[in-house]
């Protein structure tokens, strides 16, 4: 069944799980890829920050590992669910919180190695739609308050989020971006690839 993702907000096929039917829910998302959300967490998470850890965590999956499922649950939930299906991925809003960039440098750095794990060669162009830049740039769809209630940002907040994002990385000549068509041309330049050869030689000592 098509509904809206409870992520991105986009189309998604929806589907409650077997066994624990009334407990959990699949979510097949172009945006976000394939994941199965307890019901329990499902209304109390920061779905930005869910968005951009299952795009960052998705494209270094190999297609075939693409097909498998993320299990997206409560601490306590953590070790019923490695019993029961051991071959799948199990993430906690914990350890989401602590993978998540603090810093606009951080976000940049994760960025352009993203990209550079999408880019196929030197030169190559990235081909992604707004809303999978959107969940790459780290954009808010969604403001809280300090009671946690949950409201949409507007498409023009968002375009102005990915455009502030846009303009630092063509304005350090990291990359090209094309926005002519209807998916998003995004090339490496000679100074993003430095940038990422400097990033992976830290992350290597």
């Amino acid at each position: 069944m098509v509904k809206e993702c409870c992520i991105c907000g986009e189309n998604a096929e929806v589907e409650n799980t077997g066994e624990d039917c009334h407990s959990y829910i699949k979510y097949e998302c172009k945006v976000c890829g394939n994941f199965i959300i307890s019901i329990e967490i499902r209304g109390n998470i920061d779905k930005d920050k869910y968005a951009s850890f299952l795009h960052y965590h998705n494209i270094f999956l190999s297609e075939q590992d693409k097909k498998k499922f993320w299990y997206l649950v409560s601490g306590k939930e953590v070790e019923k669910i490695q019993k029961r299906y051991p071959h799948n991925r199990v993430v906690t809003n914990q350890e989401i919180e602590d993978w998540y960039p603090q810093t606009f440098s951080e976000k940049i750095n994760t960025i352009l190695l993203g990209f550079s794990k999408l880019s196929k060669y030197d030169g190559s162009s990235i081909e992604m739609t707004h809303e999978q830049c959107c969940s790459a740039f780290f954009a808010k769809r969604y403001n809280y308050d300090n009671n946690n209630n949950e409201s949409e940002t507007t498409q023009e907040e968002r375009n102005e989020q990915f455009e502030y994002i846009e303009d630092y990385l063509q304005g350090n000549k990291f990359v090209r971006i094309d926005k002519s068509s209807e998916k998003i041309s995004i090339t490496l330049l000679p100074d993003g690839l430095k940038r990422i050869e400097e990033l992976q030689k830290i992350k290597t000592h």
